[in-house]
């Protein structure tokens, strides 16, 4: 058995063990927003993700107290960036979205779905409309962008969840960093700080593991701001793969592109992309009869 393996076992087990822990979190914030509470709704739709809940659980140590902290504070958040207002209609004027810069797309041998970005296809954010605006965030667009991606697999995660039982739950996502072609003159670097400290405060524990793919020594000072950022189990789980040969021993050739050396023959569309466009909006319903796996 792999590490990943056992990693993915372990906290299945744990979250087995937390499931009543997870109920009182989940009534306690719910108590904070009554149906007379002009969020009540919204908040709700968050608050039924047991996953998203449990995986604060695991933040705050398991101390219920310290996590319902968290979750309240996260739901202020969620509210003031309008997490379940951004839709692909909101975003599609960024070259991340026309490019196709992330895909949700496939799932590893333990059920993980994967999150594929390659970095080459990254545009920098332009300037600021005014200039003498220093209140102007020229990132905006491209936040917005990253918190819709995290959204939908959030989502995912949630939807999977409900199709097995808590020891087989899918409770994170597998990310692929591909930087092959990738200009760091290009990369922005506070966008990098911002989508690191969603994924530790907004979104945590939601990556099981990191591959990066074709990496160099153009991109050690990279890894040397990440791993200052990133605390000691995280950097734990960024691997380097050589090879698609060493990437098969977590993730099938079927849901690898052929441009990662696998034989998924897709090509992104901002128009088609499944994922994106199914748990892109707040509608998106949880129906009894939708697959955890997006078809292929």
């Amino acid at each position: 058995m792999t590490t990943a393996a056992k990693t993915t076992e372990t906290l299945q087990a744990v979250y087995k063990d937390h499931v009543q822990q997870v109920t009182e979190l989940q009534h306690l914030a719910q108590q904070q927003y009554p149906p007379s509470h002009p969020a009540h709704d919204t908040v709700s739709d968050f608050l039924n993700d047991r996953i998203t809940l449990f995986r604060f659980l695991k933040k705050a140590n398991y101390s219920l107290r310290e996590a319902h902290s968290l979750v309240l504070d996260t739901l202020a958040w969620r509210n003031d960036m309008g997490c379940d207002r951004i839709t692909p209609r909101d975003i599609a004027h960024t070259p991340l979205w026309s490019d196709g810069l992330v895909v949700l797309r496939g799932q590893d041998r333990y059920r993980h779905p994967i999150l594929t970005i390659r970095l080459s296809r990254y545009s920098p954010a332009p300037a600021a409309a005014d200039d003498d605006d220093e209140e102007a965030d020229r990132f905006l667009d491209y936040k917005r962008y990253i918190v819709f991606v995290l959204e939908c697999t959030r989502k995912l995660l949630w939807e999977s969840s409900r199709r097995s039982p808590p020891e087989d739950h899918a409770l994170q996502a597998t990310l692929i960093l591909d930087l092959d072609g990738a200009s760091v003159s290009d990369l922005d670097h506070q966008l990098i700080s911002y989508t690191i400290d969603l994924l530790k405060h907004r979104y945590p524990s939601c990556i099981a593991q990191v591959y990066v793919l074709n990496y160099s020594w153009v991109f050690g000072g990279i890894w040397q701001m990440l791993k200052r950022a990133l605390p000691e189990t995280a950097r734990a789980r960024v691997s380097f793969p050589n090879s698609a040969d060493e990437l098969q021993e977590h993730i099938d050739l079927e849901e690898l592109s052929v441009d990662l050396g696998g034989l998924d023959t897709y090509q992104y569309d901002p128009d088609t992309c499944e994922s994106f466009h199914y748990f892109g909006y707040p509608s998106f319903g949880l129906q009894a009869n939708t697959p955890t796996v997006l078809s292929r």
